[in-house]
């Protein structure tokens, strides 16, 4: 391709607004000035904007008279699209849900899926054959606001595909009151699905009659992610809370000194409780020797037997 400076006066961004799919990448308004120059195609002696649809606004709202560009010859629109994608991936990798708009514009210029499957799909840095196309296309059904979450977290398909179709309006409102990590967001989803699945309910009901959105607007940010964490386990796990709780009443029977502490499996795979202690004078020796006291022995043999 030929790079050479353009008048963005004569610059048109409408005429391919369709090629329009990629998403800012989160840089600010200097580095979106550099290195990467636009690409543009001489239509009608014209210049149709191809890629650059971020940068042409930052380089107009810089006032810009002038923006380096490289000219694209290629006539053949799959080609052409090709080079784009070559391009943009020279910058950085594709974000999922940019493969499903790429998808959808070939799919509405009515372009042989074979091509679509095999040719652009290489470009795309994806694996040949329509069954990953079709993967990815579903992920136009994830809602916006999703989308923007996890652009900048994750490039996982598998992750992607568990958020098509859900709307759900609490975890729009779990974004918006109470960001949460990725692992944090995927934890609240998956337990606030399996608890609908296992009630025979929805999202939303379950959502309600726990008063997620009133925990997530009346407490602050972390705080309402930790209990909101921590009510959907309870909720997901009622027989797993009914035993933590009958082994903390155990626990509260033994006489723990400040030095010493008895931890169970917090998951109750194994019938194990883990004993830390810290000796550093004649005093931690006496609490020792009076923590293995016949009674706290024998309440300690209980709780291991009811692990």
């Amino acid at each position: 391709m030929e790079l050479k400076k353009v008048k963005l006066s004569r610059c048109d961004d409408q005429v391919a607004r369709d090629l329009d799919v990629f998403y800012p990448s989160g840089q600010t308004d200097d580095h979106l000035l550099t290195p990467y120059p636009i690409i543009v195609e001489n239509i009608d002696g014209k210049w149709a904007l191809l890629h650059g649809f971020n940068k042409i606004k930052q380089f107009r709202n810089r006032s810009l008279k002038t923006a380096p560009a490289y000219i694209i010859a290629e006539k053949i629109f799959v080609d052409k699209l090709i080079i784009i994608i070559n391009y943009q991936r020279s910058i950085r990798a594709l974000y999922p849900i940019e493969i499903a708009r790429i998808i959808e514009l070939l799919k509405n210029k009515n372009i042989d899926k074979r091509i679509l499957a095999t040719k652009v799909a290489d470009a795309m840095g994806i694996n040949r054959g329509f069954q990953i196309v079709d993967k990815y296309e579903k992920l136009l059904e994830v809602p916006e606001y999703i989308v923007e979450f996890l652009i900048p977290k994750t490039d996982s398909l598998k992750i992607w595909q568990r958020f098509v179709g859900k709307k759900e309006r609490i975890f729009q409102k779990l974004l918006e009151l109470a960001p949460p990590t990725l692992s944090e967001f995927l934890e609240i989803e998956q337990n606030l699905s399996e608890i609908a699945q296992r009630q025979k309910s929805d999202i939303e009901k379950i959502a309600k009659d726990l008063s997620l959105e009133n925990l997530l607007r009346n407490k602050k940010p972390r705080t309402a992610i930790k209990e909101t964490r921590k009510l959907l386990k309870k909720k997901r796990y009622p027989v797993i809370t009914k035993h933590r709780r009958n082994i903390d009443n155990y626990l509260k029977k033994i006489r723990q000194p400040g030095n010493i502490s008895l931890q169970p499996d917090p998951t109750f795979e194994t019938r194990t409780v883990k004993f830390e202690t810290t000796i550093t004078d004649q005093q931690d020796l006496r609490d020792l020797q009076d923590f293995l006291s016949k009674d706290n022995l024998a309440t300690i043999k209980k709780l291991l037997e009811n692990l």
